[in-house]
């Protein structure tokens, strides 16, 4: 999933289909081969033998997170649709909802003495405040406010760790700045081989924003940013929405780009 969203990211960035290429034939790797008949994960793989053992929170948080960085470089969404099946995994699965957060393990995981909860960012971030990244943004794609109660809660109970401790929970940090930053979501609906499309995708692309979502492409019933929203006088347009309320459409980038300031 670290893989996948890097690739992603890196591709939108610095314009490389190569990377793009990379990132999703890493996802249908991971479709094809690690997952069950009903859609679990399974946590490893080795040439010539089938995938194995129940995946943990951090596999599935990792791979939902690649997989939004890989939505917002391709705009493909099977892979929006399968982070909602990771997301519901995530609360069905792994939410505590007595103490808030999440265990590192599935309540159908082998029976363990004590059922792990980590909660440090380390070399790599928690699978804690990877799923909370998740679901933060993940409210802002769907509307969906409960995952963003879900995410708030966690931080809440966080906040002394950061406080005291802010090396060790970096990620927790960061999704506690997305919730202050005044994120937005930004649709822009119009096809993707327009050359006006992607020159407002571009725009948006051409500086560093962290605490935006962004949709793009013909309407998409799946994909509930896009859903319902029409394009002006024919032409693609870009929708600037603060928690699914949004401003006027507009069709250049100037505007656009005024709406995000």
């Amino acid at each position: 999933g670290l893989m996948m969203a890097a690739f992603a990211e890196a591709a939108r960035v610095l314009d490389r289909v190569d990377y793009a290429q990379i990132a999703a034939e890493n996802a249908q790797f991971i479709d094809q081969n690690m997952r069950t008949e009903d859609g679990r994960l399974l946590r490893t793989w080795k040439a010539g033998s089938a995938a194995k053992y129940n995946a943990y929170l951090e596999d599935y948080a990792y791979l939902a997170d690649g997989l939004l960085a890989l939505y917002q470089t391709t705009f493909n969404p099977r892979w929006f649709e399968w982070v909602q099946e990771l997301t519901q995994q995530m609360l069905t699965h792994f939410h505590d909802q007595e103490n808030g957060g999440f265990y590192d393990t599935s309540d159908d995981h082998e029976e363990l003495l004590y059922r792990p909860k980590e909660l440090q960012d380390n070399a790599t971030p928690s699978g804690n405040s990877m799923a909370v990244h998740v679901l933060l943004k993940n409210s802002l794609f769907t509307g969906d406010g409960g995952y963003w109660d879900v995410a708030q809660e966690a931080l809440d109970r966080m906040s002394g760790f950061m406080d005291r401790y802010p090396t060790g929970f970096a990620h927790w940090l960061s999704a506690a700045d997305f919730t202050l930053g005044d994120p937005r979501e930004v649709a822009i609906v119009g096809p993707l081989d327009d050359v006006d499309t992607m020159e407002l995708v571009d725009a948006l692309n051409n500086e560093y924003r962290p605490n935006l979502v962004l949709a793009a492409g013909e309407e998409v019933e799946s994909v509930p940013l896009l859903a319902n929203r029409q394009q002006v006088g024919g032409r693609p347009t870009a929708y600037v929405c603060r928690r699914f309320v949004c401003k006027t459409p507009v069709t250049d980038t100037q505007s656009l780009l005024q709406q995000l300031d």
